[in-house]
């Protein structure tokens, strides 16, 4: 999961700085791709964990709420992007959103890391 989360980090980044339609092009595939196995691993982990723990009316309404939760970040996301970045930069505003958000998981992880070492 750490290769792919490099991945995922540095395509934004190059989302960010790139100007070329050709290079935003290989960054949006390289992020893809990368988002992907990123989100089918944590599918996994988390069906697996939500299944042995509830039923199945449980697991079918956590999974609806976990969606409808997402589609509205992405919602919210885009109409702020658009408002800070304009229309036709909303895929910078895209990539500068998500490195900020994958920076902060990720010094999340660290601390918590961090916190159960010591």
């Amino acid at each position: 999961p750490l290769i792919f989360f490099s991945l995922t980090l540095s395509s934004s980044l190059w989302i960010i700085i790139d100007t070329q339609d050709k290079g935003l092009f290989y960054a949006l595939t390289i992020f893809s791709f990368s988002g992907v196995i990123i989100g089918l691993i944590l599918m996994r982990l988390s069906t697996n964990s939500i299944l042995q723990t509830s039923t199945d009316l449980e697991a079918v309404d956590f999974f609806l709420l976990v969606e409808v939760t997402t589609t509205f970040c992405i919602v919210i996301i885009a109409g702020i992007a658009a408002l800070i970045f304009g229309p036709d930069s909303l895929i910078k505003g895209f990539g500068s959103g998500i490195t900020i958000a994958m920076l902060i998981y990720f010094s999340y992880l660290y601390k918590k890391q961090k916190q159960s070492t010591l």
